[in-house]
């Protein structure tokens, strides 16, 4: 005859939905954190672009001027190599 404790199946039967409900909770969690960083990092993007015509000149003068600062800087660094070098080879030269 099986002899089997009535109260012993009802607490494998709570352990297992308390472990279950455990690992769905876990499960829902990192979905939310999820979608919370995809969010923020759709809503970065978004906010980044300029939506007028007004904004969007605004912007990419902005975005001209630093590429120019960043070309004359470069410029003026080629131009100084290029100085010595000339400097140089007109010191041999002599």
């Amino acid at each position: 005859m099986n002899s089997q404790n009535p109260q012993s199946n009802f607490d494998s039967s709570y352990e297992s939905d308390a472990q279950a409900s455990m690992g769905g909770a876990i499960f829902i969690m990192v979905a939310v954190i999820a979608g919370i960083a995809i969010a923020l990092l759709i809503a970065g993007q978004q906010r980044r672009k300029p939506k007028t015509f007004r904004e969007k000149l605004e912007y990419n003068f902005g975005k001209g001027g630093e590429a120019t600062a960043h070309a004359l800087k470069q410029l003026s660094k080629d131009i100084d190599e290029l100085r010595k070098s000339v400097e140089d080879r007109i010191e041999s030269m002599r």
